[in-house]
C-alpha cells in the first residue's frame, strides 16, 4: 500500500511540479492535464474524491458554461461558487457503481499556486463490483486535455487516463 501511495504521489508530482505550468504571455498553455483520485478504502465512509485542475482553465470552463466571468482566487471563491462548480463536474465528470448513476457533492476546494483541488462526496454502496467512470471536463475548450485517474479500493489501486477520445473508463473490483 505504501508503494501505491508513492506511485501516486510521484504521478501528481510529475504533472504538477516537474512539468512547466506557467507559460508566458506569449503562449497558451504548454500542457492541459487534470488530476482525479477516487478514495475508498473505507468502505463505512462515503467516497471522497478529489480533482486537481489548472485554475485558469477551470475558470475559462466555469465562465464558458455559464456566460459570465469567474475569478477563484481562494479557497472561499470556491465556497462561494460552489453551486456553479458542482454543476459543471454533474455535467462532465460521472460515476455509477454497479450500473447507478451516483451524484456528486462539492465539499470545498484548496488554491495551491496556480492550481486547484476541489473536494467531492459520493454517496452509494459500501461494496463495488464494477465502478464507470466517465471524465470529459474542460475538455469542450481544451481538445487536447487529458486527466490522469487513480481510484483507491480497499488496498487496491488502479489507474487510468481520459482524453478527448477516450472519457470513459471502466473497472471490475
Amino acid at each position: 500500500m505504501i508503494g501505491s501511495l508513492f506511485l501516486s504521489s510521484l504521478v501528481s508530482l510529475f504533472f504538477f511540479y516537474l512539468v512547466p505550468s506557467q507559460p508566458t504571455e506569449d503562449e497558451a498553455h504548454a500542457i492541459y492535464i487534470s488530476v482525479i483520485e477516487i478514495d475508498h478504502r473505507d468502505a463505512a465512509q462515503p467516497v471522497q474524491v478529489k480533482i486537481k485542475v489548472f485554475t485558469d482553465d477551470l475558470e475559462n470552463a466555469l465562465r464558458n458554461a455559464y456566460g459570465h466571468p469567474f475569478k477563484l482566487p481562494d479557497a472561499q471563491a470556491c465556497v462561494r461558487e460552489g453551486t456553479s462548480i458542482e454543476g459543471y463536474f454533474q455535467k462532465h465528470f460521472k460515476v455509477k457503481i454497479d450500473g447507478n448513476q451516483v451524484a456528486i457533492s462539492f465539499e470545498k476546494g484548496e488554491k495551491n499556486a496556480d492550481s486547484t483541488w476541489l473536494y467531492f462526496h459520493l454517496y452509494g454502496p459500501g461494496k463495488w463490483n464494477e465502478l464507470l467512470v466517465t471524465a470529459d471536463f474542460f475538455m469542450e475548450l481544451f481538445p487536447t486535455q487529458t486527466t490522469t485517474l487513480t481510484v483507491y479500493d480497499g488496498g487496491k489501486l488502479w489507474f487510468n487516463k481520459f482524453t478527448k477520445g477516450e472519457t470513459v473508463c471502466r473497472i471490475t473490483l
